[in-house]
């Protein structure tokens, strides 16, 4: 989901981790978190990319949802 503009300064802790794996082993992690099981996966061959990411939803179907259900 979405969060918040102050939350984007605690998401940077994830990201070094990430890259850290990435430049000691060669996996790229995608979804987190980065378990030693997706770590061998990855040294195995295996794919790790999602298929789809969830981006959010349509923005009609959003608005709908809030016009219907106002706080």
């Amino acid at each position: 989901g979405s969060s918040g503009c102050s939350e984007m300064f605690q998401s940077a802790g994830h990201v070094a981790v990430i890259n850290a794996i990435n430049d000691a082993v060669g996996v790229r992690v995608y979804q987190l978190p980065a378990t030693p099981d997706k770590i061998l996966a990855g040294l195995s061959g295996k794919n790790l990319m999602p298929d789809r990411f969830y981006l959010g939803g349509n923005f009609e179907d959003v608005v709908a949802d809030i016009k219907a259900n106002p706080v």
